[in-house]
């Protein structure tokens, strides 16, 4: 997996934030005397989410595992009714992302589950085994992505006791999706809820007519901060100077393009649509 960037910092109220800077991952660590404030003043807390209850006080670590659409309603529910944690851990997605859902989060969920009770490692209060939710072929990639994104987390947050054995940290295989409308040949991976278009893409020199006013804006940052700069050897297009997050294959296609790109159509992995494989 690619290495993730990371900064942290401390609320007024204790409560540690942690941003993935170059995916779309967020964690706090909520100390118990602070949920109500958390609760009353976090807005991503209306998206999907996982969570994990933690006390660190008894011979084993103890741990509630859940997760929640929106996670708001299930932290309302079941933070002030539990005695035994100190501390929970939150993740949400920084952006509304249409992969980080019910049917993701449930997943995550699931498998933190079955692997911590394996473990042996803490003391689970889940007394029910959340349920097994089919997945299509391109919802299993982005799960373990999302997965591995979380786990290193974990691992440099130092919470070592949510850290299964079984559980592995390999790299897994990746889709490169490809667009090449216009002229362009851009490369595109889906990571960590992200969909980051890589360094030595090319995109569209001119804004064609369709452009909307939101990427018209996201292409001119990308030119002020030089992530896309002239090409040396073709004036008519632009080239990517590094990996560039985005927080839609839309949006992606859009500054690419240069302006109204049916994404889900003409993003490619080989033969195969944007739409066709994340349906399969």
């Amino acid at each position: 997996m690619e290495r993730i960037h990371f900064k942290t910092h401390i609320t007024p109220n204790d409560i540690k934030v942690v941003e993935v800077i170059n995916r779309s991952i967020v964690l706090y660590e909520v100390p118990r005397y602070a949920l109500k404030d958390f609760l009353a003043n976090e807005p991503l807390l209306c998206q999907a989410g996982v969570y994990f209850y933690c006390s660190e006080d008894g011979v084993l670590p103890e741990v509630y595992i859940g997760s929640g659409v929106p996670i708001k309603r299930r932290l309302e529910d079941g933070g002030l009714n539990r005695d035994f944690w100190d501390y929970v851990l939150v993740i949400v997605c920084q952006k509304e992302d249409s992969t980080f859902d019910k049917n993701t989060t449930l997943n995550i969920e699931g498998r933190f589950y079955e692997n911590l009770e394996k473990s042996q490692k803490v003391k689970l209060h889940n007394k029910n085994s959340p349920p097994k939710i089919p997945l299509y072929r391109g919802a299993k990639y982005v799960i373990e992505d999302i997965m591995a994104t979380i786990l290193s987390l974990f691992k440099i947050c130092r919470y070592t006791f949510l850290l299964p054995n079984t559980i592995s940290l390999a790299n897994v295989n990746k889709p490169l999706f490809t667009l090449t409308l216009g002229g362009v040949d851009a490369k595109m991976e889906v990571k960590g809820g992200s969909y980051v278009v890589l360094a030595g893409s090319t995109a569209c020199k001119n804004d064609k007519v369709s452009i909307s006013p939101k990427v018209k804006k996201e292409r001119l940052h990308l030119k002020q901060t030089g992530t896309l700069i002239d090409h040396p050897n073709d004036r008519d297009l632009l080239i990517f100077t590094g990996n560039c997050p985005f927080s839609s294959p839309t949006t992606s296609a859009g500054v690419i393009y240069g302006g109204n790109c049916n994404a889900k159509v003409h993003w490619k992995f080989g033969d195969i649509t944007f739409r066709d494989y994340f349906n399969k």
